[in-house]
């Protein structure tokens, strides 16, 4: 059990870390918004500490994603490949998830949109 849990840990780390990254935060500006310090947020983040539920919460609520994205459990796929995690965008490479990033970054519905059509009308 006590490696499961450990295993858990990690895995959790290693989700917040992704989804910190993927909104461009530093450790420090996370735990700014969730009120620890930065060395916490690398304990958390490295599996070393346990983090409470009301803690995840906030984390969720200040990188502005759904809590069930730090959520893990020991039916969770990849439990024993705790390395190989892929994160927040799996096995993306740079201009991928460069794309991702900027098409998040426009609020805009039409533009949106638009987006779209130029990536459908290029793909061919």
């Amino acid at each position: 059990m006590d490696e499961i849990r450990q295993k858990r840990k990690a895995m959790t780390g290693q989700l917040i870390r992704a989804a910190r990254r993927s909104k461009g935060l530093s450790q420090m500006k996370l735990a700014e918004r969730i009120g620890v310090t930065y060395q916490q947020v690398q304990k958390y983040e490295s599996g070393k500490d346990d983090i409470p539920f009301s803690r995840i919460y906030d984390i969720a609520e200040a990188l502005k994603i759904p809590v069930s994205n730090l959520l893990i459990t020991e039916e969770s796929p990849n439990l024993e490949r705790v390395e190989e995690v892929p994160g927040i965008y799996g096995a993306l490479n740079m201009q991928e998830k460069r794309l991702i990033n900027l098409f998040r970054k426009v609020k805009d519905r039409q533009k949106r949109a638009l987006v779209l059509k130029l990536l459908e009308a290029l793909k061919e």
